[in-house]
């Protein structure tokens, strides 16, 4: 029996009444590892018996494990509760991670959405994005925090550009497109997005038949084109596919003229992260082209981006990302903080969706799941979900010689908007420049907005906003299909 939404996180408990056999069962099976659950951890349990099976794991206790395993089998459920879905696929990753089925765990997992995609085609994706931006504000925060900060500095200017990196099918345009076809300024002349597409790993091979297309990413881009159209504001795509790490100034094809803006949206996270201390070398001011790639190749993967980003000179930066540390090479200190990030998930959603099991939360969670089983199952180059928390990223910002830049009261303004439509249990952390997302008092994500340090110059020809994070605010639009 599904539980209501104020119930997401309740354990099994011997004598509690249920028409579900099975939990009550296994809560049987479990209740000694469930009695080392601390009483504050309950609402958890899910979480807590899949860290106890993960430490049996690192501690090579192989019956302990096979008990543990059993018990999560028994009391997982893709269709039940919160605590029953993340322990069914935390379940997965761990089996994965311990049977050595590594190859699967990497192929299963090709790029966001795509194999949803080929499996229940790409209108049901769309919807499903669609819902999980009207319900929660996980991605909402930095696409509000983003697209206000844009239409503050677009203000005005008549050509603009944004590059966008790691588009999740476009849906943060929309809102933006028509907030700026009806600014008191008036609409631009032209709107150029170049989209850097998600990439499979260069250690991935493709799926049987060859490197598969991913045709509604760019036929929900033409769509977005042709709905600026219908506003009357000329909108140009570009659709790039090289890594980030390959990425040069020329393959931007940057125009004299025009406010230039990237997007990277919950996506820097991606970047490989190799064993050599990060930001150890800084590019210092008007370093040249040729300097700049030599430094690409001695600095970090990250590090190197991010000067990279700052040689084009940027007008300012948001950056968006899960705030939590996956770059623990230990694997049990890597997987207790990936679990305490997607329980978080799981619990908002499983309030967002009322408790209802609908195709739109199985899509979403589903998504969520093949992330859990890289980071987990994955060691080395394939392990691409790597996220660090904005501490970490701020201190690669300031070494890359960018700076702070204060959130304005209208952007503030804005995202107290998005935090009251989104219900209980949410809410933020701000600092001058940044606003955490915290769910039940807890930090899921977070949206940060920079500038290269006030000691560079920016000419009138060439400005460029660089934003990392993910969607729009206000009212979500949906493509017509």
């Amino acid at each position: 029996m599904m539980q209501d939404a104020g119930s997401t996180g309740r354990r099994p408990v011997r004598g509690a009444s249920s028409s579900d056999e099975r939990v009550n069962s296994s809560a049987r099976i479990g209740e000694q590892e469930l009695r080392q659950v601390p009483e504050e951890d309950e609402l958890n349990w899910a979480e807590q018996l899949l860290n106890l099976c993960a430490t049996a794991i690192a501690s090579n206790n192989l019956a302990r494990t096979k008990h543990l395993m059993s018990v999560l089998n028994d009391l997982g459920s893709l269709t039940g509760d919160a605590n029953q879905r993340l322990a069914a696929y935390g379940l997965k990753s761990l089996y994965c991670r311990v049977t050595c089925r590594k190859d699967s765990a990497v192929a299963s997992y090709l790029g966001p959405l795509r194999l949803q995609v080929r499996r229940l085609g790409p209108k049901k994706v769309h919807r499903a994005l669609i819902k999980f931006h009207e319900l929660s504000p996980w991605h909402q925060l930095s696409h509000t925090v983003s697209n206000q900060t844009l239409l503050q500095v677009f203000e005005g200017h008549t050509h603009l550009h944004v590059i966008d990196i790691g588009v999740s099918q476009g849906l943060q345009w929309p809102w933006l497109i028509d907030s700026l076809v009806s600014r008191d300024s008036g609409p631009p002349t032209l709107l150029r997005i170049t989209t850097m597409k998600e990439q499979r790993p260069h250690c991935v091979e493709p799926a049987a038949g060859g490197e598969e297309s991913d045709p509604s990413f760019e036929d929900n881009l033409n769509r977005l084109v042709k709905f600026a159209g219908l506003l009357g504001l000329n909108v140009e795509l570009n659709i790039l596919t090289e890594p980030l790490e390959s990425v040069t100034r020329q393959q931007l094809q940057l125009r004299e003229g025009e406010v230039l803006a990237i997007c990277a949206q919950f996506r820097l996270h991606r970047i490989i992260e190799d064993e050599r201390d990060s930001g150890i070398i800084s590019a210092p001011p008007h370093t040249s082209h040729h300097a700049t790639s030599r430094l690409r190749h001695e600095l970090s993967h990250r590090d190197g981006f991010l000067n990279f980003l700052f040689q084009l000179q940027p007008y300012v930066l948001i950056l968006g990302e899960n705030d939590i540390d996956h770059l623990s090479h230990d694997f049990l200190t890597r997987f207790k903080s990936v679990m305490s990030l997607w329980w978080k998930f799981f619990d908002s959603l499983h309030v967002a969706f009322q408790g209802q099991d609908v195709d739109e939360r199985q899509i979403l969670e589903d998504e969520v799941g093949r992330m859990m089983l890289n980071n987990v199952a994955c060691e080395g180059a394939v392990r691409i979900e790597r996220c660090e928390p904005q501490i970490s990223w701020a201190r690669r910002l300031q070494m890359a010689s960018f700076e702070p830049l204060n959130l304005t009261a209208e952007t503030l303004e804005a995202v107290h908007l998005l935090l009251h439509k989104s219900g209980a249990h949410w809410g933020i952390a701000v600092a001058a420049n940044c606003v955490t997302l915290l769910w039940k008092q807890q930090a899921t994500t977070f949206c940060s907005v920079w500038k290269p340090h006030t000691s560079q110059q920016h000419g009138d020809a060439s400005m460029l906003l660089i934003c990392s994070q993910a969607q729009s605010a206000p009212p979500m639009f949906s493509l017509p299909f």
